[in-house]
């Protein structure tokens, strides 16, 4: 759980900063909370692939990292398409306002939301791994390597 709440950690403590980056008048203490954010909110990654690896059988670690990577980009590459309509439906141009509201809104829901998602994963890896470490030390062969897959089977020659 332990990652689970590094990671939940670090996107609360992101939405203050967000919102003094918005709310400021000051460009320079907008930059160092933007800049702080980035240093608090990135601590998600790493904890979540391990998380996701250390999960799954170790012949599908790959796939499970591809699959996240993709859903990361494909989300990294909509969102500024429906921001984009959204600052135009609420005439951001005249008030620029709206894209700190618009920002702040998205952030709050974004990681609000994932922490949910988060907690709920991080006491499925716990239990994961507690059913792990029952199971290596229950036998003498390491666990991951009874999840190996069997790729062919030779018959036996008499």
């Amino acid at each position: 759980m332990t990652k689970a709440n590094i990671i939940m950690a670090g996107n609360v403590l992101s939405i203050p900063l967000v919102a003094l980056a918005v709310w400021t008048q000051s460009f320079y203490v907008a930059m160092a909370a933007f800049a702080m954010k980035i240093f608090v909110s990135g601590s998600y990654y790493a904890p979540a692939i391990t998380m996701m690896q250390n999960s799954a059988r170790p012949s599908n670690s790959g796939l499970v990292v591809s699959v996240y990577t993709f859903f990361a980009y494909i989300a990294q590459t909509l969102s500024p398409l429906v921001f984009q309509r959204m600052a135009k439906s609420m005439n951001a141009a005249a008030n620029p306002r709206v894209y700190g509201i618009m920002v702040l809104t998205a952030t709050t829901i974004g990681y609000l939301g994932s922490n949910f998602f988060y907690r709920r994963a991080g006491k499925e890896y716990t239990k994961i791994m507690e059913e792990k470490d029952q199971m290596a030390e229950s036998c003498e062969v390491d666990p991951e390597l009874m999840e190996a897959d069997v790729v062919s089977i030779k018959p036996q020659t008499t």
